[in-house]
């Protein structure tokens, strides 16, 4: 979609802008309080997948092969989705089971920096335990 277009009754796949690589960036975002969970890259089929059965699929890095992301556990199960004005990036709203981090926290991005400490730290307590 070019810049100016306007994108009523347009596919999604016309709107969307795979990366060279066939990739998209997608952030899975808590639906009720607008909190960010995740960050994923995911191919045309792993987003397909994920639509057509409204639970988050990403590639296993080690085979490729299409996976529910968290197992039977830790899904999130999806309630709407957002595009990028550019298409370039998605957000998907999702209701996340137990939690988002393979390390054990509601939210991978469970970490900060403190501007005046000038220091990481960390914002909540896991929820489960990690991988």
């Amino acid at each position: 979609m070019r810049e100016g277009e306007d994108s009523k009754n347009q596919s999604l796949w016309d709107v969307l802008q795979f990366d060279d690589r066939g990739l998209i960036p997608v952030i899975l975002e808590d639906h009720r309080e607008r909190r960010t969970l995740a960050f994923e890259l995911m191919s045309r089929e792993a987003l397909q997948k994920t639509l057509d059965t409204r639970t988050v699929h990403v590639q296993a890095p080690a085979t490729g092969e299409l996976v529910m992301r968290g197992g039977r556990n830790r899904r999130a199960s999806i309630e709407g989705m957002l595009i990028e004005c550019r298409g370039r990036c998605v957000v998907l709203r999702v209701f996340q089971h137990i939690g988002a981090c393979d390390k054990g926290y509601a939210s991978c991005f469970y970490r900060a920096y403190d501007l005046s400490h000038k220091q990481v730290i960390r914002l909540e307590d896991p929820v489960f335990r990690g991988d």
